[in-house]
């Protein structure tokens, strides 16, 4: 999106458009399980009562909802964020210009990433009418289960039976349709099966050979003023424990 607010009603509606995506290239899909940071716009009650009228209308349940707990690090979900920021500097490097979302869909199409896909959407904020109570201690709760009955919450993963929190204890109103749109022309294309060309036979030639040599880094170190870079993540890992924590060395 070019423009829009972070917030709870933005990630519903990226949420919902997603679910309709997945219903279209996966249909044999009936349960999904969501994982995310704690960032405001994820970790709130808003967002957890809209995510279950979204499963309810796609008729795709989903299950559960999962935090990364306090001291964790970074999410699992950066690893597929840090490739994809990778592949848009790797295209503007190459000497196209980013301005806008159309460029970074463009350049994720021609430089792609196994598993992932992109479209340019527009938010209708007018749509949002979720009202919901506060919850008691939220800010504590880290594990998420929706049951029929209601919200089902832990501090931590699978610890005791969890704390079961009646729907008519969550919603004031439910959220509608969030009407989120495509762009024209921007639609999600294709998942890429690999990040790479790969030959159909044992013979090489210049159409399909790949020079890897030539081929710009896929991982950078994110740190500002650090050059340092990888054709592996494990060892940008490695060089961002070490090298930036000096103390580690030890």
């Amino acid at each position: 999106m070019d423009s829009c607010s972070l917030d709870w009603f933005a990630v519903t509606s990226i949420f919902e458009s997603l679910l309709e995506r997945i219903k279209v290239d996966f249909p044999n899909v009936k349960i999904v399980c969501v994982r995310s940071d704690e960032a405001g716009c994820y970790h709130t009650t808003d967002l957890l009562a809209a995510i279950h009228d979204v499963s309810d209308r796609s008729g795709i349940a989903v299950e559960r909802y999962d935090f990364s707990e306090p001291q964790q690090g970074k999410d699992v979900c950066d690893r597929v964020l840090c490739p994809t920021k990778t592949s848009i500097r790797r295209y503007c490097a190459e000497g196209n210009d980013i301005f806008n979302a159309s460029d970074m869909r463009k350049a994720l199409e021609e430089r792609p990433v196994k598993g992932t896909t992109a479209a340019v959407c527009t938010l209708d904020e007018s749509s949002e009418n979720l009202k919901v109570l506060k919850i008691k201690i939220f800010s504590d709760l880290h594990k998420f289960q929706y049951e029929k009955e209601g919200l089902r919450t832990w501090r931590a993963y699978d610890v005791g039976p969890g704390k079961l929190i009646q729907w008519k204890f969550v919603y004031v109103k439910h959220q509608g349709t969030t009407n989120i749109s495509l762009d024209e022309g921007h639609s999600f294309f294709k998942f890429s099966e690999t990040r790479q060309l790969s030959l159909k036979n044992d013979q090489e030639t210049p159409e399909n050979t790949i020079d890897n040599d030539n081929q710009p880094p896929l991982f950078v170190c994110p740190e500002e003023g650090c050059s340092y870079n990888s054709d592996s993540f494990p060892e940008l890992e490695l060089h961002m424990a070490l090298a930036l924590n000096p103390s580690k060395k030890k």
